[in-house]
């Protein structure tokens, strides 16, 4: 069964796990006269360094616990713009006490000084970590909150082609017909869009939702009635522009002294 989260979407097996399972049972099936099902073709489910997926009963990639304290790096006397690093030495990774650790928020464990979590080690000590968009100065800052994250351009950004879904969690964005596991895959691609499992709550190919069809380019784009953002009514509807409808939603309808034939909007 797939694993529940709480940021709106379902874990899928690791490939792994797929040939484990399939390892362990299929001869017990075949000898019972059981194929193992299509459907659990293992192929179908993504790599643990492709995606956020369960790789084994008992772990995943996605719901590892970052690990709570974080060993400083070897920081050597530097400045940068006129602000000195702190010095290498034994004091900074060597402790007794807390009275020890020089840096503020860090803490001796286990004869070592680390950052409390969720403080992670920076350039000049202990910084706070960032989810997806927030300020940064290193990639630890980001990846200690969000696995396949880094600081770019200082804010916390998915490693592509992974993109950002409701800057909780980096996702691979799929295109219509392409291979999905939960819906923002598809709607980070197309707004308009959503997962048709193939399996149910596991894996499937996205589509376009009902009210659009798919373009020349292979994109979801607005029938007329259709759900639209300025300016993406197709041609294919005539003299058609996307308005606000009744009920405050965007939506492409024939423009003024236009009538609708057959789905495509003309000209009296």
């Amino acid at each position: 069964m797939p694993v529940c989260t709480n940021y709106g979407f379902h874990l899928p097996p690791c490939r792994a796990l797929c040939r484990q399972a399939r390892e362990e049972c299929e001869q017990a099936m075949l000898s019972d006269g059981l194929k193992w099902p299509d459907k659990f073709d293992c192929t179908r489910f993504p790599e643990h360094h492709e995606l956020m997926c369960v790789l084994s009963l008992n772990h995943s990639n996605f719901l590892t616990t970052p690990i709570p304290t974080q060993a400083p790096p070897n920081f050597s006397h530097s400045w940068r713009s006129g602000a000195p690093m702190y010095p290498a030495g034994p004091s900074l990774t060597q402790c007794v006490s807390n009275a020890d650790c020089v840096f503020e928020r860090s803490v001796c464990r286990a004869g070592e000084c680390v950052c409390e979590y969720p403080r992670t080690w920076g350039p000049y000590g202990c910084e706070e970590t960032q989810i997806l968009g927030g300020q940064c100065t290193t990639d630890n800052q980001c990846s200690t909150v969000t696995p396949n994250a880094v600081c770019r351009d200082n804010k916390c950004a998915c490693i592509s082609p992974l993109t950002s879904y409701m800057n909780l969690a980096c996702i691979h964005a799929s295109g219509v017909g392409s291979l999905c596991y939960n819906d923002a895959q598809c709607r980070a691609v197309n707004t308009y869009s959503f997962c048709r499992f193939l399996v149910s709550q596991v894996v499937g190919t996205c589509a376009c939702d009902p009210d659009q069809f798919i373009d020349i380019h292979g994109r979801c784009a607005p029938r007329l009635g259709g759900r639209c953002k300025r300016g993406t009514c197709s041609r294919k509807l005539g003299v058609a522009s996307c308005q606000r409808g009744r009920e405050s939603v965007l939506k492409c309808f024939c423009r003024k002294k236009a009538v609708q034939r057959r789905g495509v909007c003309v000209l009296r």
